[in-house]
């Protein structure tokens, strides 16, 4: 690619601030408010641009596409340290982008489940949460599971024993008992405990 004038990469940078913020490229109108310039101009500019490979312009919807290098990053930012008054998402304070749907893996095999009760909360697991939920017929020993009990669903540690199935209780203030599965019960591992998600009240 050819090296871009300082104005050409001032309209770069606004289309990718504008996609990632809004998921729409400007139209020429912004670009040359944006720079102070006129339309003309700014199409001038974005003339220049596609020449060297950075964009795509769709001249049927006025539309611009830029090359898959030059997208903006996707994801929330990760800020690093943050000197007192400094604008917390400056440039200069963000490390890199966190992809959530890459820490969630394969979404197809995945679903979320509300919280009710305060059995889990020492595992960090209260109630009005959701916990996100690997679908699969098998958890090991100690890991937080989603067991299906007749008609009714539980979040429980999951606990293989000589003696059989048990699903352990994380709260050790109200002491709730270990629950042993018993052979006439319906008993399914729906899934197993990936992550938790806590919403805040504003």
């Amino acid at each position: 690619m050819q090296e871009l004038t300082s104005k050409q990469a001032q309209v770069l940078a606004y289309i990718q601030q504008r996609m990632q913020r809004t998921g729409q490229a400007p139209s020429y109108r912004e670009i040359a408010a944006q720079l102070g310039v006129t339309v003309r101009t700014a199409y001038q500019h974005v003339q220049a641009l596609e020449r060297k490979g950075v964009l795509t312009m769709n001249r049927r919807h006025h539309g611009l596409r830029l090359a898959a290098e030059h997208l903006p990053p996707t994801g929330l930012p990760i800020i690093g340290r943050v000197a007192a008054g400094a604008p917390i998402l400056a440039t200069e304070n963000i490390e890199g982008y966190l992809e959530i749907d890459r820490l969630l893996e394969d979404r197809s095999t995945l679903f979320a489940l509300l919280v009710k009760g305060d059995s889990m909360i020492d595992r960090q697991i209260h109630e009005g949460d959701y916990v996100i939920v690997r679908t699969q017929p098998w958890v090991e020993h100690g890991d937080i599971g989603v067991i299906a009990i007749d008609e009714e669903i539980t979040v429980k540690t999951v606990l293989h024993r000589r003696t059989g199935l048990w699903l352990k209780p994380e709260n050790q203030q109200q002491g709730y008992p270990l629950i042993h599965l018993r052979p006439e019960q319906h008993v399914r591992i729906a899934g197993k405990v990936i992550a938790v998600f806590r919403p805040l009240s504003a």
